[in-house]
């Protein structure tokens, strides 16, 4: 009969597969974030305008620590420009595995949105680790 051939067409194709799912799998865990972060629109009315013509938007963080260290998040709005966020802790802490919700004010000038009635921003969450997640958010005002 015929002799055994090593490298099938088959074997090579099979293996070369194995190959790739094996690296795309490691790839996967290795990128995984440090911590999760959300931002949910607060119940309740989308905007507010105080006293001082600063429109405000209310907003909901939630956090997950995904590290195995205690971290501190550092939240800063980086678009628009003229716009400012406020939140109750001094910096939000967490413990490994731990979730938080915290409470954000997004505030700017009512002359940026006015006419519009929304406007893209961007809000930037660091961790000690220097791990940094961007998160787009659009704020609301009058028409």
């Amino acid at each position: 009969g015929k002799p055994n051939q090593l490298l099938r067409p088959r074997t090579v194709i099979y293996t070369t597969a194995l190959g790739l799912l094996s690296c795309l799998f490691i790839f996967i865990l290795s990128y995984k974030f440090a911590f999760d972060a959300r931002v949910l629109r607060s119940p309740g009315a989308p905007f507010m305008i105080n006293s001082d013509r600063m429109l405000q938007n209310n907003f909901q963080l939630r956090l997950v620590n995904r590290s195995q260290e205690l971290q501190t998040y550092h939240i800063a709005i980086t678009q628009p420009a003229k716009a400012t966020v406020a939140w109750s802790d001094s910096k939000p802490s967490l413990r490994p595995s731990e979730s938080k919700l915290v409470p954000l004010v997004v505030s700017l000038p009512v002359s940026s949105i006015a006419g519009r009635g929304k406007l893209d921003g961007m809000l930037e969450i660091r961790d000690d680790a220097g791990n940094v997640r961007q998160i787009p958010l659009t704020l609301l005002g009058p028409g």
